[in-house]
This record gives structure tokens, sequence and C-alpha cells, in this order.
């Protein structure tokens, strides 16, 4: 954590247990708390500049990234993912995070990281109530997807898309990240198994192309280890999804079925879960690694 987040501590860490006290308790993050946590940004910001202890390019980068930020969090709001409040929280709390308190001075990756750190524990705890709830429709859904026809689907499909990803990320000159390739592998099979067999062809088409220019490489050994990390990696995600989809966790009082205390002191009474609690968390991990949850674990294996 370097120096200059010591000065916006105070306030990110009074923010979020002020927001996520009332989320817990209303479902709702009141906008005059995060004005006042603007206005003291701003003033803070202005102090450091006037001391020379901040400069006027990282205010720049700063207020850059914070319209991302805007940008990255209504559209999550817009497809409803999350809420108004949060989208606006997420905005704020990047606000409040100097810029070089990230690993990297690229604005895309500064963003996407806190989006992570903040999206990944949620993730984490679903997947544990999802098994807590139902372990037994997971071996349903894994036999499904053992056919012949979504396997050679899910073949295709890694070899394709994060081929095309990870080029489009280079274009806007950002690293490869594995969250964000799964992600997009994620929602563009979806987005294009409505089509049936143009879902197919779409994926031959990409990997033609990528086998055209990348001829010699394709068939490389590496090649062939980083295409059966990205089916098992595609597998596990996709199956995890579908087991939250499919997994009853509340009866009809909306309580959890299954005895577990930990699960019931994370869920409200009306049964759903209180993300600003989460986002706090999320920015925690951002202050303390100043990279993505995801690369550090991959790191650590790796």
């Amino acid at each position: 954590m370097n120096n200059l987040m010591f000065y916006f501590l105070p306030i990110i860490i009074i923010l979020g247990i002020v927001t996520s006290y009332q989320d817990f308790k209303t479902a709702k993050i009141k906008n005059k708390n995060l004005i006042i946590a603007i206005v003291l940004g701003l003033i803070l910001h202005t102090i450091l500049i006037v001391l020379k202890i901040e400069t006027t390019q990282q205010i720049i980068q700063q207020l850059t990234g914070t319209f991302l930020a805007l940008v990255v969090g209504l559209f999550i709001w817009y497809i409803k993912w999350w809420s108004a409040g949060d989208a606006k929280l997420f905005t704020v709390y990047f606000f409040l995070i100097p810029v070089n308190a990230f690993s990297s001075s690229d604005i895309t990756f500064r963003v996407m990281t806190l989006l992570i750190n903040m999206i990944l524990p949620i993730w984490i705890f679903l997947l544990t109530r999802a098994f807590i709830a139902n372990r037994k429709s997971m071996k349903k859904i894994v036999r499904e997807s053992l056919k012949p026809k979504n396997l050679l689907g899910i073949l295709l499909l890694v070899l394709s898309i994060p081929w095309l990803i990870d080029i489009i990320l280079r274009m806007v000159n950002m690293k490869s990240n594995f969250l964000i390739s799964i992600a997009a592998m994620v929602l563009i099979s979806n987005f294009l198994r409505k089509y049936g067999f143009w879902e197919i062809i779409s994926y031959i088409a990409i990997l033609l192309i990528r086998i055209t220019l990348e001829y010699s490489e394709f068939f490389e050994i590496e090649s062939l280890i980083i295409t059966l990390f990205w089916i098992l990696a595609y597998f596990v995600v996709r199956h995890i999804i579908l087991l939250l989809m499919v997994t009853n966790i509340y009866d009809k009082n909306k309580r959890i079925k299954r005895e577990n205390k930990i699960m019931k002191i994370m869920i409200r009474e009306e049964g759903d879960i209180p993300f600003a609690p989460i986002m706090f968390l999320g920015v925690i991990l951002t202050l303390l690694i100043g990279a993505s949850l995801d690369s550090l674990l991959l790191n650590l294996l790796i």
C-alpha cells in the first residue's frame, strides 16, 4: 500500500462501513453519503496538489478513470447485474483510490481490477451457497455437457474466442486477463446459442482465421497446453453458472433451507445479499495487492 493511499484510507473505510451497514439494514445506499465522500475526496485531492504530493497528471488520470468506472457501472446496472446504488458506489470508490495504488498505469486495467476484486468474492460466496443447497443438480449438468455435440461446441469455442479476445485487449493496450476472457466466452456462447447452427459456424470462421494467421504457433505443444487449460476453465465456470441458475435456495418464506450460520449472517431476512459489504471487501483487496485477485491466484498457482 503506497503512502498516498493513507490520505484517502480514512474516507474509504468510513464510507465502506456506513454503506455496508445501510445496505444490510435497508437495502439502500443513500446518495448524501456518496456526495459527502466525493466532496471530501475533491478537497483532499486539491490539498495534495497544492502541497505537490499529487500531480495534475495524476488527477487527470483519476478523473478519466472515474468517468470510465461510471460508464462500466451504469452498463452493469443496465443489464441488471447490480443496482443503481451499487453503480454509484463503485464509481465513488474508484475516485477515492489514487492512481498509484494499482500495479499498472493503464486506466482500463485499473477499472477492471477494482471490478474483478468486487465481483469475484460474491461469485465464490454464491458458488458455496449453491453447492450447499443442491449438489445433486451438478451431476445432471455435467452429464449433459459431456455429450459429443456439446463437447464439440466447447472445443471450437475455446480454440477461437480466447484468441479473439486477446487480440482485442492488445488493441486497447490491455494485457490478457483470465476473468475477462472467461466472461466474454460465456456471454458470446450464450448469445450465439440461440442462433443454433450459426454458433458453430461462427467459431469455425474465427478458428480458420486464427490458423491462417498463426499456422505454426497453433500446432505447437504450448498452444495445445493452453487449449486444454481453457477447456477446463470454461467447463468449470460454465457449470458453476448453470448450477447457480438451477439451484433453489429459499423456501416459501425466502429463508435458507439448509442450516448454515455463516450463510444466514450474510443474507438479509428478505433473502437477497447485501452487495455493499462485498464491494468494500473488493476495495480492501485492491489496496492490499494492487492487482486483480484472479491474476494473483494464477501467479501463485503457476
